[in-house]
């Protein structure tokens, strides 16, 4: 799979979404799979606020990352927030990394950029909502009710154009819906690194005890030093705590808005010598600051899952939350404690429970372990996997592609050989060749059961419309193309064909122009010019004015099924002039036919240097006009023009 992955929190900035969105696309490109990150680019302040090197991330040679320009975003809590400016800068980069699928996981900035690339390009689009917005609204310096409302609709509103929406927590779905979520959604835990959080023994804990001037009552706090965390209430509980336990400590790591007022509250409190501001710390010690601790706690009201809980969990501590959002999926009753919102004194007695009983905290702590072991990187990128590649696969169309052969020897090889070439080059789609064998009298025949894999329909009645619908009800493709014989497959023909019926659910006929390998650059041209480009000009008034008929070149057509049944397949009275447009006309009842100069089919010029370029021409118009009005061929005289020996057939002979 081609992922491309936009998000408005990356690296340099600290954030469970950036850490997040990493781990899974580590644990996809190990298995093969190619990511790209649309991320904000971020200033060399931004570096250094995470003691950084202003350099770029490097993950894996199968992952790219590509910076969106991007300004400073004040109010952010980290310090280090950017607002990406949504200009469609990513457009030529994503066009030619050609992503299966778009995973964008933020609803602003970079988030509308992806929505805006998925519509252009025609990409299905999924989508993670991390943030719970009506609580972050609370911490807005515009407090206006209309206003929260008008941006919880647009939130739904954004993720209802995702095939489908997941969320670390149902809490946060739920709240969703309320404001119009009605798009395919359900919870999808993030990924936990279990490789650097894990328990460790007695002595082992003792000696990081030591090495970070721990006590043996250490409680811990990781994460965004944010007002919406309520870290003050953990320091307020830890004053309680300290009567009954002097030495007992507080570690907060991170860094944040909020930072200077908690620095405030501690003085305030007293409680200088007991908490340890400890900042940004390397991914190696930030494990072992962990293992170096007793309880774990989380107040905030602003947690969708909390990583850093998980990572207590993994690490075999004791966890405690506050009854908000996603905290009380996670949190079971043999994990760990579920306190009120704000309550700090209920935090206070859980604490001094837990110190009081260590025999609780390690079973709880071991029971947050195995617990945690079901959101390994592993297990959920395997779910993630098959979530994106189930919603590529609805997508994937099978092709059947359609050759009627009348006393084709001579031709027919050319054309199987160059459609093999193209069906080897897409070795996971489902694709499949049809000859329909028309009545022929040469070796025609044999020649079609001479190559594997293309199956052969044996048709008598001779007549093209009779072979295509005879092709088309042995097929079993969801788009069924018709080509003729003496064609020669170009390069790329089958992608495009799929481009356009997976990016458009509404297309019911796709064709291009011919392009004649036996005549010249300058012949070609004038062949266009004669008969293409009007034809084109009709199409479009036909088609989108008049709603009358449409444009199909015979030999380079491609039919929805579903389509086709609609109309009742080809119609087989006609046995040679007028057989594209008729079905042109009928198609166009019930979907759109397009005619793209991008599709051309290079095939031999034999009816034109037989009957002649403007008469040709003339007689196809004249058909064209007499298909779309009278419902019927302006002649059924016609030549044959193949290898074999024909009479032309007349009006009699009908």
């Amino acid at each position: 799979m081609k992922i491309a992955i936009f998000s408005d929190n990356f690296y340099p900035e600290i954030s469970g979404i950036s850490d997040s969105i990493v781990l899974i696309a580590k644990e996809l490109a190990k298995k093969g799979h190619q990511i790209n990150f649309y991320v904000p680019r971020y200033g060399h302040k931004d570096f250094l606020i995470s003691k950084l090197e202003p350099a770029e991330l490097k993950i894996n040679s199968n992952i790219k990352i590509f910076r969106l320009p991007s300004l400073p975003y004040p109010l952010a809590p980290t310090k280090q927030g950017r607002l990406v400016l949504p200009f469609l800068h990513s457009f030529s980069d994503i066009k030619e990394f050609n992503p299966d699928i778009i995973y964008t996981q933020d609803f602003f900035g970079a988030g509308f950029e992806a929505f805006l690339i998925s519509k252009i390009l025609k990409k299905p689009l999924v989508g993670t909502n991390h943030t719970p917005i009506t609580e972050f609204l609370k911490y807005s310096p515009i407090k206006l009710k209309w206003l929260n409302n008008l941006t919880s609709k647009y939130v739904s509103w954004y993720y209802n154009q995702c095939l489908l929406v997941t969320a670390p927590s149902q809490s946060i779905l739920t709240e969703m819906k309320k404001y119009g979520l009605a798009t395919t959604n359900f919870p999808l835990s993030n990924p936990i690194d279990l490789s650097n959080f894990n328990p460790v023994n007695t002595e082992r804990k003792n000696e990081l005890k030591k090495k970070f001037n721990f006590s043996s009552y250490t409680i811990l706090y990781t994460g965004r030093l944010g007002e919406e965390k309520n870290i003050d209430i953990i320091i307020r509980a830890l004053a309680i705590v300290k009567k009954n336990f002097p030495t007992a400590m507080l570690a907060i790591t991170g860094h944040g808005s909020a930072e200077n007022n908690l620095r405030k509250l501690t003085r305030e409190l007293d409680l200088e010598n007991n908490i340890k501001f400890l900042g940004f710390v390397e991914s190696e010690t930030f494990a072992q600051i962990y293992q170096a601790s007793d309880i774990f706690t989380i107040m905030s009201g602003a947690e969708t899952q909390c990583m850093s809980m998980m990572q207590a969990m993994a690490t075999g501590l004791p966890v405690i939350g506050a009854n908000a959002w996603g905290v009380p999926e996670y949190i079971q009753a043999d994990n760990g404690y579920i306190v009120e919102l704000g309550d700090f004194k209920m935090l206070a007695e859980k604490i001094s429970y837990l110190f009081n009983n260590p025999d609780v905290g390690k079973r709880l702590g071991a029971n947050g372990l195995d617990f945690v072991k079901d959101f390994s990187p592993e297990k959920i990128i395997n779910r993630w996997e098959k979530i994106l590649q189930n919603e590529i696969n609805k997508r994937k169309l099978k092709l059947s592609i359609v050759i009627p052969a009348y006393n084709e020897e001579s031709h027919l090889p050319k054309c199987l050989e160059s459609t093999l070439e193209e069906v080897k080059k897409m070795p996971d789609r489902e694709i499949e060749i049809i000859v329909v064998n028309n009545a022929s009298t040469d070796h025609t025949r044999e020649i079609i059961l001479s190559y594997p894999g293309v199956k052969l329909v044996d048709e008598p009645i001779k007549g093209l419309p009779m072979a295509r619908q005879a092709g088309f009800m042995a097929s079993t493709g969801d788009i069924i193309a018709n080509i003729d014989s003496d064609t020669v497959m170009m390069p790329g023909w089958i992608n495009k064909v799929f481009s356009e019926f997976e990016n458009n659910e509404n297309l019911a006929a796709l064709s291009g122009p011919y392009i004649y390998y036996d005549r010249s650059q300058k012949a070609n041209m004038a062949i266009w010019a004669i008969y293409y480009f009007p034809a084109y000009l009709i199409h479009l008034i036909n088609h989108h004015v008049f709603k009358i008929g449409a444009i199909l070149q015979g030999g380079n057509f491609i039919l929805r099924r579903s389509h086709l049944e609609k109309v009742g397949g080809f119609n087989t009275k006609i046995e040679f002039y007028g057989e594209d447009a008729d079905i042109a006309r009928r198609i166009q009842k019930v979907g759109l036919v397009k005619f793209s100069f991008l599709l051309p089919m290079p095939t031999s010029a034999r009816r034109l240097a037989k009957e002649g370029i403007v008469a040709t021409a003339v007689k196809y118009i004249l058909n064209y006009f007499s298909i779309v009005i009278l419902k019927k061929p302006f002649k059924y005289h016609y030549t044959y023009v193949g290898e074999s020996k024909e009479t032309d057939k007349t009006e009699e002979e009908k």
